[in-house]
């Protein structure tokens, strides 16, 4: 995902929560998602923007990482903020760019055909914005976190209604 750009976070969270409330989350990914992704089956397309050239993201998603030895070698996978299958890439992602490199995206298709479990996601999220306070806003797939307390509850408090009310549809 790319960093949203907003004037402010007030901004952001508002026309992100708007967004969200009114279902067009596919919207957001479209402008700020990044990859060929294919989820759900070989012909299903993920909402973000299909790319032919190496985009620069801020995060990336744990479908797959691939990190030169030497990077490797210097920012490991952190296993207490990361204790679980959720949000490893993003975390990696913001410590590698907080040692100068970026994070890309490949112009080259990937399946994700797994279904995934929100399980621990939220408590490895709230330890992700602790670590990373100073990036601010962190965008992922699922959303777009703040790791300003006050704005990271109102965004967690959103996004548990929405997946409630998803699994409460038909």
């Amino acid at each position: 995902m790319v960093k949203p750009t907003y004037a402010n976070e007030l901004e952001l969270y508002a026309r992100y929560n708007l967004m969200t409330k009114l279902g067009l989350y596919p919207l957001w990914l479209q402008k700020y998602g990044r990859g060929t992704v294919f989820q759900g089956g070989p012909n299903k397309v993920w909402a973000g923007k299909s790319t032919s050239e190496i985009s620069v993201v801020q995060t990336l998603d744990e479908l797959l990482l691939i990190i030169p030895v030497k990077v490797f070698e210097q920012i490991r996978f952190d296993e207490k903020v990361c204790d679980n299958w959720h949000l490893y890439g993003v975390d990696y992602s913001l410590a590698a760019a907080k040692k100068g490199y970026e994070a890309c995206v490949l112009p080259h298709p990937v399946f994700h055909l797994a279904i995934s479990k929100m399980g621990r996601y939220y408590q490895t999220l709230t330890a992700l914005t602790r670590k990373h306070q100073d990036v601010r806003v962190i965008n992922t797939t699922l959303g777009v976190w703040f790791t300003r307390p006050g704005l990271l509850k109102l965004s967690l408090g959103l996004s548990r209604r929405l997946n409630r009310k998803k699994k409460q549809e038909p």
